[in-house]
């Protein structure tokens, strides 16, 4: 393949995927190696044909010392040459180090794309026209790429290598070889920069470029072009997946937190597990956080018992419920069993608002004549009453065996146990749910209801109002 070959395939690849419009801005980014300078050649020779406007953009990472500066020199003066626009990024002290003073690669990666995004945001702020972001990214590296990820442990998404278009950002080299590219600057005659660091095996993807990739080309030559070959046809499987899943979705979603799993019945586990992963998208912005060991576990909760649950990253955990699954974020912290924090009568009684802290919560007591009651409260987390009724010091604390509660005003009891399954409350739940209690009685089962027995009566002379302030803050 000549340079002519090597460059309308290139070009017929973009067209096919809308990669770039005549007239538009391109910040090529080029560290000075192969790849990115071929890059660079590549669109120096077709921006005429394209009405495009070109700007390079180095970014130098200030861990190699004069060997990285070098680059940078070399990458300038060749822009000088090309008569291309140059512009250099020094990361310097952003770049935090790793173990052994080596940068984390993908601490490095999340710079490199925010200086260049950065560059093509403020030239096309300047300029008025679109521009796009072109890296290097070549077969070798996308091959790489589903091999790290099929290494870590992963779902159709890191089966799918490297998009060649995310965003602003276009990878027009992403399905040609490392050969072809070296190729193309051997035919137009074009030197370049080796970076030692490539050839470092502490890191990861070194080791899979040096030791494995090679390994799998003597299996078959071709290794590389049928691992990317696979990971497109993945990403065309997954879109349609996607789509699919996103209706079944439409469908099972009762609530932003909650979706039934009535409506996939007769879906296989595949569109389930994508209808489960969709609707978590709303809780986990980065579908980094979530690996396919969370999102099988998920799944896996239709079948368990009402109450079973899954533990997902920052927090939050997926509860099996009567209809479907709940996600709600893990509290801080929930009363132990048997703890309790007692609040004394003789406190109360002089009107003065008390505070108490119990379970991750802060709670706030008073007590009031009930002849200055003009409207009672609307709010859920804040509850009256009947303070003549209360026999005891008020306790604050999670379930016991023996409590109970009035459901009626007819003196009849109901334990708190057959409550909480009649409500449906996930067993898992129960103890974590703080109560105000007047011995064994139950006054109050807070986010559910009061006991009958303590409601306001014509009769009441006195009001306890209780209300639970972080609740209170969040409406």
């Amino acid at each position: 393949m000549n340079s002519r070959q090597f460059e309308e395939t290139v070009l017929e690849r973009m067209e096919q995927e809308h990669l770039l419009l005549p007239g538009d801005g391109v910040a090529v980014g080029v560290s000075g190696g192969a790849d990115s300078v071929a890059l660079l050649r590549f669109f120096c020779r077709i921006r005429e044909r394209m009405s495009l406007s070109l700007l390079c953009v180095h970014v130098e990472h200030g861990l190699r010392g004069e060997s990285s500066l070098s680059d940078q020199t070399f990458v300038r003066e060749l822009c000088g040459r090309l008569d291309a626009p140059f512009a250099a990024v020094s990361l310097g002290e952003r770049l935090r180090k790793g173990k052994n003073g080596k940068s984390s690669e993908e601490e490095a990666r999340k710079l490199r794309y925010e200086a260049l995004e950065a560059q093509a945001k403020r030239w096309e702020e300047k300029t008025g026209r679109r521009v796009r972001i072109a890296v290097a990214h070549h077969a070798e590296d996308n091959a790489e790429t589903v091999l790290f990820h099929l290494a870590r442990g992963c779902g159709l998404d890191g089966l799918q290598g490297i998009p060649i278009r995310r965003g602003r950002v276009i990878r027009p080299f992403l399905y040609q070889s490392r050969a072809e590219i070296e190729a193309y600057l051997s035919q137009l005659g074009q030197d370049y920069c080796t970076d030692a660091s490539n050839a470092d095996l502490a890191y990861d993807r070194n080791r899979i470029r040096h030791r494995v990739l090679p390994e799998l080309q003597k299996i078959n030559p071709q290794a590389v072009s049928h691992i990317c070959k696979n990971a497109l046809l993945i990403r065309e499987m997954d879109a349609d997946l996607r789509q699919r899943s996103a209706a079944v979705l439409a469908v099972a979603q009762i609530a932003p937190d909650e979706i039934g799993v009535q409506a996939w019945e007769g879906e296989p586990s595949l569109v389930r597990r994508e209808t489960i992963r969709l609707w978590l998208e709303a809780f986990f912005p980065s579908r980094r956080d979530l690996s396919s060991a969370h999102l099988e576990a998920a799944a896996a909760l239709e079948q368990k018992q009402v109450g079973s649950s899954v533990t997902l990253p920052d927090g939050w955990r997926i509860r099996r419920t009567y209809r479907g699954l709940k996600i709600q974020k893990e509290p801080k912290e929930t009363p132990r069993e048997g703890h309790c924090l007692l609040l004394a009568k003789a406190d109360l009684d002089g009107g003065e608002e008390t505070a108490a802290d119990f379970g991750g919560k802060r709670l706030a007591l008073r007590v009031f004549e009930a002849k200055e009651v003009r409207d009672f409260p609307r709010n859920a987390y804040t509850k009256w009453f009947d303070y003549d009724r209360i026999e005891n010091d008020i306790a604050i604390r999670s379930r016991r065996p023996g409590d109970y509660l009035m459901i009626r005003g007819d003196g009849g009891r109901k334990k708190l146990q057959d409550y909480m399954v009649n409500e449906k409350i996930p067993q898992d739940l129960r103890d974590g749910i703080l109560l105000l209690c007047d011995g064994s009685h139950v006054l109050w089962v807070t986010g559910y209801r009061i006991s009958a027995y303590y409601k306001i009566r014509q009769t009441t002379e006195k009001i306890l109002e209780v209300r639970i302030l972080e609740e209170e803050d969040h409406e």
